[in-house]
């Protein structure tokens, strides 16, 4: 049973269920129990297996807007996400991936809509948001420098700015900070027994 995601940590009611569960299984199939762990001494461990994943469970966005305050058409934006890497996937995000499939970042909507082939067509939006799930990237400092040349890339073609979550222009500081905790939280996660983008990852930050 997995006893975290990102909801938290599995509830004692959920694990005593799941308990339950197993024993049914194995009376009808008159198979044989080892004895059990104590229930509250798993309930612990989720519990702190919770709290060091909220430690190092962080997103990275950077905004592409546009310089005069307007829109950018959505009929160019599917080419140049394309151009930089990036592919329309199902659930309304360009991303992309590294030769195994795995994420790099993702790019979506500044606004609420999500982006599918029709949308764009007829779609005008106030700005671009990339990325970065830091625990989910393999290798974040190389998934961040590929972000950054994406996001440049598309905001000189659009004429757009890149712009940090409280829209100020993205300075040379605050890039450099942001590769800097790339890296910090991904080797606490190695410290902690988790490597970044690797299946456990995945189910643990998903």
């Amino acid at each position: 049973v997995q006893l975290v995601d990102r909801r938290g940590p599995l509830g004692e009611g959920e694990l005593a269920a799941f308990v339950a569960g197993v024993q049914s299984l194995v009376q009808q199939t008159g198979a044989a129990l080892d004895a059990l762990p104590d229930l509250e001494e798993i309930a612990a461990n989720a519990n702190a297996l919770d709290q060091f994943c909220a430690g190092v469970d962080i997103q990275f966005v950077l905004h592409v807007v546009d310089a005069t305050g307007g829109t950018f058409a959505g009929t160019k934006l599917r080419g140049l996400a394309e151009a930089a890497g990036l592919a329309l996937e199902a659930d309304g995000l360009f991303h992309a991936r590294d030769e195994a499939g795995g994420e790099l970042f993702s790019l979506g909507n500044l606004g609420s809509e999500r982006f599918d082939a029709e949308s764009l067509r007829n779609m005008a939006t106030h700005g671009l948001t990339f990325s970065l799930d830091v625990p989910r990237a393999g290798d974040g400092r190389a998934a961040f420098e590929k972000m950054l040349g994406a996001a440049r890339q598309i905001a000189g073609a659009l004429n757009g700015v890149l712009v940090d979550a409280q829209r100020a222009p993205l300075a040379d500081a605050m890039i450099a900070a942001i590769r800097a905790k790339t890296v910090e939280l991904q080797q606490r996660m190695r410290d902690g027994g988790i490597d970044p983008g690797s299946p456990r990852a995945l189910r643990l930050f998903s």
